[in-house]
């Protein structure tokens, strides 16, 4: 093998154990998910450090700096920092730990080597606190270079990490991903390039090439699975758009908005294309998918074959039953509707009248997906709420049917550009308007000293008969996290309360079937005051409560807090949002709160400021789970390698 040859590796099949790290710097790195020679590899790092040419310690300016210098004493433990003095030609200087390093034992007088870290001045003389140690040798291979600064955690330094890296990529080649047609079309340098630029650049043009490379096959195959989970079938559940549906439109109590008509109509013609319906409905908060997901399982049933509603809990599911089985008797419809939740009695009669297909409109919890759950004719799938499931469980609905049609709802607004690549070849119908007889949210933003006065404000809506929620950051008080929590919380309510007004916690760590009460009893005015948890971030419609509450709004995100806010303004009063702010600083994601009630706009400011990792909250299979790429920055890359992905034939592949 000739001197410009390398050797080509696949990293992905050598274990970390195969490196000869040691069993403890092993399972630290472990913990940061690096399980293989590739794992370490694509641990990135997060910024880079320069390190530059030791100075003479007379006179070194403060800040971080690079001394060459020789040890006059072993470790001195008599004060408060262990501290060893050193000099040069110029100077004497003290080098202080917090905790020294193991290599200090290895420390002898005489010895030289290079300290790297901060300089400050001691009664007028310089001292350096916590420094990187390297011998001369060390030092003056990373003079003048960038060296990474990786993410660590406990049992790992920068140098381990540093030397790993280093001699994985040193000589070495590994297997290329994407087809040279799709490297040389969008500009892109190699795989092995791309690795040893990210890691070791040693041009700001070096580190672009590998970032844009890697980002890139980052969007490409995130690009390709969604395209096998979503691929595109033939319709095989051909439904006409039938007159007793569309007769129902004039007859609502309400007028459908432009966004809920234009939705509906999509619906119509696409389950009677030659392709499935393959349909994501998101809206607002409040934006009325509901109604979409009843009358298109109207026409499902019209046309002879059964729909299912499925909803994350059973509070939900059982408003979203009774909607439509109200539908059902005021427009005298022939349709049989049931209602399947884990609490449902009788289900062995249930399972054999949709096996039958005597119940042609099922809604329901996951209990719909259970194995003994058998439809006669499926046609229709929705699932309500789909942040709130995995893949599996939506697939595991779809399957109950040959090819269903499949609507997914969201109500967390997602940018279109965004919507199109996470959801791969699935149509968007985004309902953007809200019905006309929703009175927009009136919105605050006070600070923790003003609780009274929001509390006075909550009185004086439940004197006039309406409802609130309050939300709290914590369950019970911990000192390591100084928020409202709900126990403490409570107490100072019910002293300040009449004791007329029902007072109810809830959180997340109560049994299934307490929430469930609980948000009944809030749902039929019994409970006057929820006091909760985010737990009420999917909830139910409560038109009666007309005030938000959330205590330590700071903490939260832009669009979980949009989400809170939603629970209220859906009934004919006015209704109030009040974010109290826990910090002593003014917050910009408040004030910004405030001054809209527009969920795209939120979505968008959210991205922005916060970054796409924690914009979805809760994974979706892996949709955000990049080692570099940022859905938001990159948003140009992204439909580059969309559009790279989407291309067919062979000459896309890699053999």
């Amino acid at each position: 093998m000739d001197q410009n040859t390398k050797e080509i590796f696949d990293w992905k099949a050598i274990a970390i154990e195969e490196l000869g790290m040691g069993k403890r710097t092993e399972n630290a790195a472990k913990r940061l998910g690096i399980q293989t020679a590739e794992d370490l590899l694509y641990h990135f790092p997060y910024t880079y450090e320069a390190y530059p040419v030791p100075l003479p310690v007379y006179r070194i300016p403060e800040g971080r700096r690079a001394i060459r210098v020789i040890l006059d004493q072993f470790m001195d433990y008599s004060g408060k920092l262990p501290k060893i003095r050193t000099h040069d030609p110029s100077g004497t200087i003290w080098v202080r730990w917090f905790h020294p390093p193991y290599t200090v034992k290895d420390f002898s007088p005489g010895d030289i080597y290079v300290f790297v870290g901060e300089i400050s001045y001691f009664h007028g003389y310089p001292q350096m606190t916590q420094p990187q140690i390297y011998t001369p040798k060390e030092y003056e291979q990373m003079t003048g270079t960038m060296q990474p600064v990786y993410p660590l955690t406990r049992g790992l330094t920068q140098l381990v990490l540093r030397k790993y890296t280093s001699l994985l990529l040193q000589g070495k080649e590994c297997p290329e991903t994407l087809s040279i047609e799709v490297m040389e079309k969008y500009g892109l340098c190699s795989r092995t390039d791309a690795l040893h630029w990210i890691h070791y650049p040693k041009t700001k043009a070096e580190y672009l090439a590998a970032y844009r490379r890697i980002v890139f096959e980052e969007f490409f195959w995130f690009r390709k699975d969604l395209s096998k989970n979503f691929s595109e079938v033939r319709n095989t559940c051909k439904m006409n758009e039938q007159s007793g549906t569309t007769a129902l439109l004039p007859q609502l109590p309400f007028a459908l908005t432009k966004g809920q008509k234009k939705c509906f109509s999509e619906i119509c013609k696409k389950v009677k294309g030659q392709k499935r319906l393959n349909l994501l409905v998101q809206g607002d908060v409040g934006s009325g998918k509901t109604i979409i997901a009843i009358l298109s399982m109207f026409l499902a049933a019209e046309n002879g074959y059964q729909a299912v509603l499925m909803a994350p809990t059973e509070v939900l599911a059982s408003q979203h039953y009774e909607e439509l089985q109200h539908m059902l008797d005021t427009y005298h419809l022939d349709y049989s509707a049931q209602l399947l939740t884990g609490s449902t009695k009788k289900k062995a009669a249930i399972y054999k009248k949709i096996c039958s297909g005597k119940i042609q409109l099922l809604v329901g919890t996951h209990a719909v997906i259970t194995e003994k759950v058998e439809f006669s004719n499926l046609g229709l799938v929705i699932t309500d709420e789909q942040h709130r499931f995995g893949v599996k469980q939506r697939e595991a609905l779809e399957q109950k049917g040959i090819y269903p049609h499949n609507i997914v709802m969201s109500a967390t607004p997602i940018p279109r550009s965004l919507g199109l690549i996470l959801y791969g070849n699935m149509d968007i119908c985004t309902i953007q308007d809200k019905p006309a007889n929703r009175l927009p949210i009136k919105n605050c933003v006070l600070q923790k000293g003003d609780r009274m006065r929001a509390w006075k404000f909550l009185y004086q809506e439940l004197e006039h008969g309406r409802q609130a929620y309050i939300i709290c950051p914590m369950i019970e008080w911990n000192p390591n996290f100084p928020v409202i929590d709900l126990e403490s919380y409570y107490k100072d309510l019910r002293k300040a309360f009449p004791e007329k007004y029902e007072i109810r916690i809830l959180h997340g760590k109560m049994k299934a079937a307490e929430k469930e009460q609980i948000m009944q009893e809030f749902q039929e005015n019994k409970v006057q005051i929820l006091l909760s948890t985010t737990v009420v971030e999917v909830g139910v419609n409560v038109p009666n409560a007309t005030v938000m509450l959330i205590e330590n709004a700071e903490r939260f995100g832009m669009s979980q807090l949009h989400q809170l806010r939603g629970r209220v303004g859906r009934g004919k009063w006015q209704s109030y949002c009040i974010f109290l702010n826990g910090s002593e600083d003014s917050c910009e994601r408040l004030d910004f709160m405030a001054s809209t009630n527009d969920g795209f706009l939120i979505a968008e400011q959210d991205m922005k400021m916060r970054g796409v990792g924690e914009f979805f909250g809760e994974k979706q299979s892996g949709d955000t789970d990049f080692k570099l790429a940022n859905l938001y920055a990159d948003t140009e890359l992204l439909q580059l390698a969309s559009e790279a992905a989407e291309m067919e034939g062979e000459t896309w592949q890699i053999k």
